[in-house]
């Protein structure tokens, strides 16, 4: 059937017809729009429709890569829970149950001030502590004094010792949270020294010691007198020799 321009069948007409649009749906002579491939019309005149043109491939409705459904993000806590100080400030993975790893804080001043962390009060110590957790499926890594890789959704990095500024890069799909706290300083305190252990006690230590050394004293003396009375005796029953001297 030839029609003229106007989409009227040449040498007749069609009793109530209106003229026939012969030209294609305007869509700039495109079909690679989620609209365009889910409007049952050919767009891009090849003559392919919608998911039959190889244009629709990538589309959500056509199943393309955004017809991935879109995992749901884990919760946060509005108030994390914190733990620590335990001595170590090494990354390490960790849960959001668990919360945030506190340590005696290593930010440098800058940092804590744009992080609208106070003055540290005298005889107080910082701690603060980051966490980093998975949002949505990334191929990215977390490089925080280290390598996490191949993460899924809702695994979550502790960054002790330091807030989100300094924490370490980490991928769009991650995000950063963190914490600090006042702790009272602890005076070293030199352990103290073990009390002796009491000896034994001993009859050295009793009444019967002090007898036995006076008894001993007793017979020492006595003996140097018996010793003394002896020898004088012995020296007054010699005879007596009158030696004279001849003029």
């Amino acid at each position: 059937m030839e029609l003229n321009e106007d989409g009227h069948r040449v040498d007749g007409t069609v009793a109530g017809a209106g003229p026939i649009d012969t030209t294609p749906p305007s869509n700039d002579g495109s079909e690679d729009t989620e609209s365009a491939c889910s409007d049952g019309v050919d767009n891009d005149g090849d003559p392919y429709v919608d998911c039959d043109d190889y244009d629709c491939s990538e589309t959500t409705v056509c199943g393309g890569e955004g017809n991935q459904a879109e995992v749901p993000e884990p919760e946060l806590p509005v108030l994390w829970p914190t733990y620590g100080p335990r001595g170590g400030t090494i990354s390490h993975p960790t849960t959001i149950e668990e919360g945030i790893h506190l340590e005696e804080c290593e930010s440098s001043e800058a940092t804590l001030s744009e992080a609208n962390v106070p003055t540290i009060p005298a005889s107080k110590i910082l701690l603060c502590g980051a966490i980093m957790v998975v949002m949505q499926p990334t191929d990215g890594c977390i490089e925080a004094g280290g390598s996490f890789c191949n993460l899924e959704v809702a695994d979550a990095v502790a960054i002790p010792a330091h807030l989100c500024t300094d924490a370490g890069s980490y991928p769009d799909e991650v995000t950063c949270r963190a914490a600090w706290s006042f702790i009272d300083a602890e005076e070293d305190e030199s352990e103290p020294k073990p009390e002796p252990e009491p000896e034994d006690a001993s009859w050295m230590d009793g009444p019967l010691y002090w007898a036995a050394i006076f008894f001993s004293l007793v017979v020492v003396v006595g003996s140097i007198g018996v010793i003394n009375s002896n020898i004088r005796s012995r020296i007054s029953s010699q005879p007596s020799v009158l030696v004279s001297e001849e003029e």
